[in-house]
């Protein structure tokens, strides 16, 4: 899917009337125009440095082009609109080349010059006196942030110096995290360095310290309804307790995957892309089964006195949720310098005495409420292809290994999983390819009428049995200035679920797909009745 540039310019250039504000979070704020004027020239150098495989001459056309951005706008929030664009520019160049791996290093490493060439120009006009000095100019902590971010990429290095395959796993996931958090948290540069180091050393209630949220009055004074993790507290297989539940007319509502067909969707939607976007958004949908009940689970809601999920449940109760696959990456003993495994780390190999030397490390999205912390992490099966009952053939299993990344406040987690199946790794990165391929298209055709439709999507195993989708519309949405975070939103809807939907990636047409594939997307958290569910807090994409 080669979007040209001719293409692009026309589908972010949309009249501002037909969409909502980019950011409505600060009264400062740039409107919708001078975005897209940012975007546009920002994504012609960006293509242009894509092209050239000189790496002098590629940081050459950012600093040119960010001189340019100062030339043509004054936008009175330019610090973070420039920060959101760099990530988006990056984004959708990756959904144009089918996210390839090999050249992913390049494209964060654009992003960081940008970013500390964005630094420098801040710097300059921050000056009182108005002249192009450093000596004059005041360094802010964002620039300050800024700058203590390209360092640990090197971007500031010489150009001999400057790697252009960056660590994926640690440096650039590191990067992304602090500059979304500095963008979203106001994070002081004095944490960068521990930031980065509770990322991987599973400390995550250090983390969850540093970037507490203020949440909104009209959000806390809700009446707190039921999480939709299966309780732990239930009793028999997952057939037994989906056959039982009091909520049949919310089963009744629910699609069986086995069964599904392009007469599911709405007349006005039915598209050959919708189905075959629904299709593979199911197919890579994973069945999370904790095995185990972390004792650092919170015992309330963060900022409420209601109790927070499974929270002193028996350590060793089983339960059950939903995720996502976002990220695969294959490895060997050859080249694991992405990895901090040597040799696969899978309960097979470790047991076996003779491990393999190839595996894939396979990232998936989730609530937070749903696996918690390493602990419950390192003791979680994902079950895959969990389709139907009569053929079992097909379905597989991921071994939990670590939680790389968690916010309880907007409750999303990603953790890591291995195999050394490398067929299913192979099917798994097809999979994941379609997926983004597909998901910036829908989002494209969808986008326009994204606010008549609001047509919502979830895919889920209730009660950790077969996979079912649920299909409805979205009720309401909370924007930046509700949730305070900028480019987020929260939503709620009324499309079915049940126990054991917790932690499913919930799609909101036109308003979700486009962007990169771990950045912080809508899951379904909780539920207040057959008429209103809650998403976690999400980013949105403008563009």
């Amino acid at each position: 899917m080669a979007t040209s540039m001719t293409q692009c310019q026309t589908d972010t250039s949309l009249q501002s009337k037909d969409r909502e504000s980019s950011y409505d979070g600060s009264q400062n704020a740039a409107d919708d125009k001078d975005v897209e004027i940012v975007y546009k020239v920002g994504y012609q150098a960006a293509k242009e440095w894509h092209r050239d495989s000189d790496l002098e001459f590629r940081v050459l056309v950012v600093q040119q082009t960010l001189q340019k951005l100062f030339q043509i706008t004054d936008l009175p929030d330019l610090h973070n609109t420039m920060t959101y664009v760099c990530f988006q520019i990056v984004r959708d160049i990756e959904c144009e080349l089918f996210l390839n791996a090999s050249n992913r290093g390049e494209y964060y490493h654009l992003a960081c010059a940008m970013a500390v060439e964005l630094g420098k120009e801040m710097s300059k006009k921050k000056s009182p006196s108005g002249l192009a000095t450093e000596q004059e100019s005041p360094k802010t902590k964002e620039v300050e942030t800024m700058y203590a971010i390209s360092e640990r990429c090197n971007v500031k290095k010489s150009v001999k110096e400057t790697p252009l395959q960056l660590r994926f796993d640690k440096i650039l996931e590191n990067v992304l995290h602090e500059l979304r958090i500095r963008f979203g948290f106001k994070l002081q540069v004095s944490n960068l360095d521990k930031q980065s180091g509770l990322l991987y050393t599973g400390k995550c209630a250090d983390l969850d310290k540093q970037k507490q949220m203020n949440w909104p009055e009209p959000l806390l004074k809700q009446e707190y309804g039921e999480f939709d993790m299966e309780s732990p507290m239930e009793s028999g297989d997952p057939k037994q307790r989906y056959t039982r539940c009091s909520k049949t007319k919310e089963h009744e509502k629910m699609i069986l995957f086995a069964d599904f067909s392009i007469t599911h969707l709405p007349e006005n939607l039915r598209s050959n892309t919708l189905f075959e976007f629904i299709w593979v958004f199911a197919m890579i949908t994973v069945r999370i089964e904790i095995n185990t009940i972390s004792d650092d689970r919170p015992k309330q809601i963060p900022g409420t006195e209601i109790d927070y999920p499974c929270s002193g449940a028996f350590e060793s109760t089983p339960t059950h949720g939903t995720g996502r696959i976002c990220n695969v990456t294959k490895h060997s003993a050859d080249n694991h310098k992405f990895s901090k495994f040597k040799v696969c780390p899978c309960e097979r190999c470790k047991s076996s005495g003779h491990p393999s030397k190839e595996w894939g490390e396979i990232l998936i999205f989730t609530a937070a409420h749903v696996v918690h912390d390493n602990s419950e992490a390192g003791k979680t099966r994902c079950r895959l292809f969990y389709h139907s009952e009569d053929d079992s053939s097909e379905e597989k299993y991921l071994v939990g290994v670590n939680v790389v990344e968690r916010d309880i406040e907007r409750d999303w987690c990603r953790f890591k999983c291995v195999t050394c199946d490398m067929d299913l790794v192979e099917k798994l990165e097809s999979l994941l390819s379609s997926f983004f391929r597909l998901w910036y298209e829908v989002f494209q055709e969808n986008r326009a009428d994204s606010k008549k439709h609001r047509f919502t999507i979830i895919v889920s195993h209730p009660h950790g049995y077969l996979k079912r989708l649920s299909l409805g519309r979205w009720t309401k949405r909370f924007g930046a200035k509700d949730v305070q975070v900028p480019y987020h939103s929260l939503y709620h809807y009324d499309a079915p679920t049940c126990g054991g939907s917790s932690g499913a990636t919930v799609h909101f047409l036109g308003k979700s797909g486009g962007n990169m594939h771990w950045f912080d997307q809508h899951i379904h958290s909780g539920c207040y009745g057959p008429m209103r569910k809650q998403s976690g807090v999400g980013w949105e994409n403008k563009f």
